[in-house]
């Protein structure tokens, strides 16, 4: 049944990474041309989202507070303690807060953001330590040239900016060319995650960027700078200098930047094996070979329909099984509860398929039999 509608207005689509997606938006009150009647008596419709806007100075916890209390009024004797809750959070909070899955999409789990940021700053200290231990090893080639600097009068703080100035001005090309590559992969990367994210050359972005290379030439030239611009003139000149295995301070470094790789060798290996896992883990049923033709109808309207597909293809030589389920496997379900004898309240996940479902995904039994026709 096709219903008219007035087209009142248009908006810009959402970015890709917001939390508010729509294609239309209608007013609540037809929500009826939507859902059907018995969707919108269902007490597992979960699609609604309140948004309350409270005053200054009171936040969601003073709001769950006082909700208890107003469910038991409301409800009177079909309250049960701990089963009719309403949770609350910050709007901000969404995009990563996993805690309610019924909420706004898309979300993400801080871990997930937390361990990508630690493997970027291992990453950054072993670039760091390496470079450090390369211009140490190079000490001995530019040795002549600070003696001579400091015969004509250089200081040992014009040298130390020197070398800092080095690092900086390598760490600068290496930003640009590091930015040239994420721009070159961003694309497959997109691809294969999913995702769509884009550099966005704003202040902010700038600005960190100028940030990261300052910081990358304060914390892989301080050391090199302070270590060369410490040498004796005299000494250097007459060949006296011997640049050595190094003291602690540079062993420490070499035994830092291997433990940090064996590390993230080790991570790499657990997250190839965990996803190898994820890839070959037998999942209870087969999905190989096994077409989901989603009809978007409740049972009582889809059944019909899937008795008449069934009998037209029945025999068809290109197809082994057909069955039906109330949920693709994996995507959804219902939830049923009762009052158990111990007088606490449990509830399950059901699922509402034919008896040809089981046999057609390859569903094996621990105990007992199929359903029967």
């Amino acid at each position: 049944e096709f219903r008219p509608f007035t087209v009142c207005g248009i908006i810009a689509p959402a970015p890709d990474h917001s939390s508010i997606r729509f294609d239309m938006l209608i007013p609540f009150a037809n929500s009826h041309a939507v859902w059907s009647e018995r969707a919108h008596l269902s007490p597992f419709n979960v699609a609604v989202e309140t948004y309350l806007q409270l005053p200054a100075g009171h936040g969601a916890a003073d709001l769950a507070a006082k909700t208890p209390e107003m469910i038991r009024r409301l409800l009177g004797e079909r309250y049960r303690e701990g089963i009719y809750l309403l949770h609350f959070q910050p709007l901000t909070d969404i995009h990563l807060n996993t805690a309610y899955p019924a909420g706004l999409e898309p979300i993400s789990d801080p871990a997930y953001s937390y361990l990508l940021a630690i493997v970027a700053l291992l990453v950054f200290l072993i670039a760091c330590i390496n470079f450090t231990s390369l211009t140490l090893g190079r000490a001995g080639e530019r040795a002549r040239e600070v003696g001579v600097r400091k015969v004509v009068g250089a200081g040992r703080g014009q040298l130390i900016r020197q070398f800092w100035g080095e690092t900086v001005l390598l760490s600068c090309f290496a930003l640009l060319l590091g930015v040239l590559l994420a721009g070159s992969f961003l694309p497959t990367f997109n691809t294969l995650t999913g995702k769509s994210l884009a550099l966005r050359f704003d202040a902010i972005f700038l600005g960190s960027m100028l940030l990261l290379m300052l910081l990358t030439g304060l914390v892989a030239g301080s050391y090199p700078a302070i270590f060369l611009s410490g040498f004796r003139p005299v000494e250097v000149l007459k060949g006296r200098i011997h640049i050595g295995p190094g003291g602690l301070f540079r062993r420490s470094l070499t035994v830092v930047q291997f433990a940090l790789s064996v590390f993230l060798i080790i991570c790499t290996l657990s997250i190839a094996g965990q996803l190898h896992y994820l890839q070959n883990k037998n999942l209870g049923f087969d999905k190989n070979q096994v077409l989901i033709l989603p009809t978007g109808l409740p049972p009582q309207e889809g059944l019909p329909l899937y008795e008449r597909l069934r009998n037209s293809l029945a025999g068809h030589q290109a197809i082994a099984g057909i069955g039906a389920s109330a949920f693709a496997l994996g995507e959804g379900w219902m939830t049923i509860g009762y009052d158990a004898d111990d007088g606490t309240y449990r509830n399950f996940r059901l699922n509402v398929i034919t008896p040809e479902f089981l046999e057609t995904v390859g569903v094996e039994l621990a105990m007992g039999r199929n359903f029967s026709t």
